[in-house]
């Protein structure tokens, strides 16, 4: 384990996140705090709660300010991740922050984390692994031909008519190979620009358990440390 330069306050945790922790992973509620900011340099304030028998909620804050939410369901085996604040989007230290939030989860050994991905969000989220629901994808697929037709004097047909066929698509799938798409648009991959502006929100999830998702994550992440300031 590699804390650089973290200085982890814990302002509260009750007697019932206490008892879960150490029952679950052997802990005390700073290690477990810790497990989320390591390798990210800051003074950071942490808050962990028993939510039921078998949950925890967990707030991280520091300077900045930056605020991030987790919300652990042992018994159901599953995570919620709330978005970041928004000043701190698209920065590699988020990537720190998720690297890590999937180390947790493999220690609770829990098989998902669900999202709601925001306008900022959308795109960066995809990158990391996590997948629409169907009913978000089929709620994207208009709004994503809308903006690859209106891109289309700056594609390459062979490129335009393929990524037109992902997006007819059923499977969610397809948003991986849409996000995936690098053709520089005045100093922008095409993938980013066809999931930004969408405005909506789509739901979806990190499967923990599909290999694909783990593989796309892993190439994504950088480990380096980095600075909240």
């Amino acid at each position: 384990m590699s804390y650089k330069k973290t200085n982890v306050q814990i302002s509260e945790c009750d007697d019932g996140a206490k008892g879960l922790l150490n029952m679950r992973l052997g802990m005390s509620a700073k290690e477990f705090a810790r497990e989320h900011v390591k390798d990210i340099e800051g003074d950071f304030t942490v808050s962990i709660n028993q939510d039921t028998k078998e949950a925890l909620a967990l707030a991280i804050s520091a300077d900045g300010p930056i605020q991030f939410t987790r919300y652990y369901d042992i018994q159901n085996k599953f995570a919620i991740a709330a978005q970041a604040s928004t000043q701190h989007q698209g920065r590699s230290l988020f990537k720190t922050f998720f690297g890590n939030q999937l180390t947790v989860c493999e220690m609770l050994d829990l098989e998902k984390i669900t999202i709601s991905a925001n306008e900022i969000g959308q795109y960066a989220w995809l990158r990391y692994g996590y997948l629409p629901d169907e009913n978000s994808w089929r709620h994207l697929q208009p709004q994503l031909k809308d903006n690859l037709d209106a891109l289309k004097d700056h594609i390459d047909p062979k490129t335009y008519n393929k990524v037109r066929a992902a997006i007819g698509l059923n499977s969610p799938k397809a948003a991986w190979y849409v996000a995936d798409q690098r053709d520089d648009i005045d100093g922008f991959p095409l993938g980013f620009l066809l999931f930004r502006p969408l405005g909506c929100y789509w739901g979806g999830e990190f499967n923990l358990k599909d290999p694909e998702a783990l593989r796309r994550c892993q190439k994504y992440i950088q480990p380096k440390a980095q600075m909240v300031a």
